[in-house]
């Protein structure tokens, strides 16, 4: 989980609503609100298309699993305790057999569910037809899901060998594993496709099937952490200093979703304004933040940090919880909010959505020639100054 640097500058969800509001001189009415909240997550979900972003790349460690093929299986087409049931006679099916593959006679078949340590069942659109006696098998699993946040991917080096792989399109990589791959063995290429084991979520497809275990490290381009919550208060917490526990006060419920989120305390029992204060003029700025690591309980939370010990304890103050704009905000934020203000301009119908969005386009472009994190870097490969060609002195 990210933390927060003391002198970085943060972008709620809350923030982002208050912002839209203000720049159209608006107030709080139902239906402003639900038109920022739209503007916000869209241009919030369209800003990583419209650039590749320094910000939005990130590293992942895939661990793949081998392949299991101890004891014998007898296939039940109908008729016993599950519809379509592989029954392992020896040994136990792997805890992630639910997402695996089995191969019978050459033949690849889809798993359905994982039953219990000894019954798989195959799925209604592959499976044999018809019951198999006892009979040897293998079973793999070549599909890995990616990141909920998974965007574009830059590369993927197997750590081992330190071997690239290399990516096909969907159609090489199923016929490979009809023509090419009875058996699973190292891994070659991947593909990259929509799993409908995981809803709306996409998955990495390895040819051959892995048949041991390895490790990937994995380069892509994210798309930024969702936004749920907006904005929660209720009640008071307290904060010891020098701790990260956050306690609250009855009448608090934290959200179930708030791990990852920001918590802003105030120094009194009202909650804190925003950075620009209340629409009322009154100002009551938050005297610490943190992210929250975890929901400890529906009153206790963690915080990635403990509160400093420069801030003493904080006891029955008010509170916000709000989730993060996930964005660098020293080169992206006057291009989102812009694209926020031209969203909102276009939902609500309003005379300036044209100006709006001229001035966000003018932004979007002023953010992409700043998004340079090392001047001239290179493109090409990197130059090893410890690597030396083979030297010989034979005649």
């Amino acid at each position: 989980m990210p933390v927060i640097q003391s002198s970085t500058e943060i972008q709620t969800y809350s923030d982002a609503v208050q912002y839209v509001l203000d720049a159209h001189a608006l107030g709080r009415t139902p239906t402003n609100e639900r038109h920022a909240r739209s503007a916000i997550r869209r241009a919030y979900r369209d800003l990583p298309n419209k650039h590749a972003w320094n910000y939005y790349y990130r590293q992942r460690l895939l661990q793949t699993v081998a392949d299991y093929a101890t004891g014998t299986i007898v296939f039940d087409f109908a008729g016993g305790a599950h519809e379509r049931m592989l029954t392992l006679t020896t040994g136990t099916w792997p805890s992630w057999a639910a997402y695996g593959r089995v191969i019978i006679d050459d033949v690849h078949y889809e798993v359905d569910d994982r039953k219990s340590d000894s019954i798989i069942t195959l799925t209604e659109t592959s499976n044999p037809g018809a019951d198999v006696a006892s009979t040897t098998f293998t079973i793999y699993r070549n599909s890995y899901p990616l990141p909920a946040v998974f965007g574009v991917m830059v590369g993927l080096w197997e750590i081992g060998d330190r071997l690239p792989i290399h990516f096909v399109d969907q159609r090489n990589q199923h016929q490979s594993l009809q023509e090419f791959y009875e058996n699973p063995g190292t891994p070659c290429h991947a593909t990259i496709r929509a799993t409908g084991k995981y809803l709306s979520g996409q998955e990495i497809v390895f040819g051959p099937p892995p048949s041991e275990a390895l490790t990937y490290d994995m380069l892509f381009q994210s798309y930024p952490r969702p936004l749920n919550i907006e904005e929660y208060s209720n009640a008071t917490v307290s904060i010891t200093s020098g701790a990260a526990t956050v306690t609250g006060a009855t009448g608090v419920v934290f959200p179930t979703t708030c791990a990852g989120s920001v918590i802003r305390f105030s120094s009194g029992a009202v909650k804190p304004t925003g950075p620009l204060g209340a629409i009322d003029g009154a100002e009551n700025p938050f005297v610490h933040q943190g992210v929250i690591k975890s929901r400890d309980t529906a009153t206790q939370l963690t915080l990635e940090e403990v509160m400093p010990t420069t801030i003493a304890t904080l006891s029955a103050v008010g509170y916000t919880i709000s989730d993060p704009i996930d964005i660098d905000t020293n080169r992206m934020l006057s291009a989102f909010q812009l694209a926020c203000e031209a969203d909102f301009s276009r939902l609500a119908a309003r005379k300036d959505m044209l100006e709006k969005s001229q001035m966000a386009a003018s932004a979007l472009r002023l953010a992409m020639e700043a998004d340079e994190l090392v001047v001239n870097a290179r493109g090409n490969a990197v130059h090893d100054p410890f690597k030396r060609t083979h030297v010989t002195t034979e005649a």
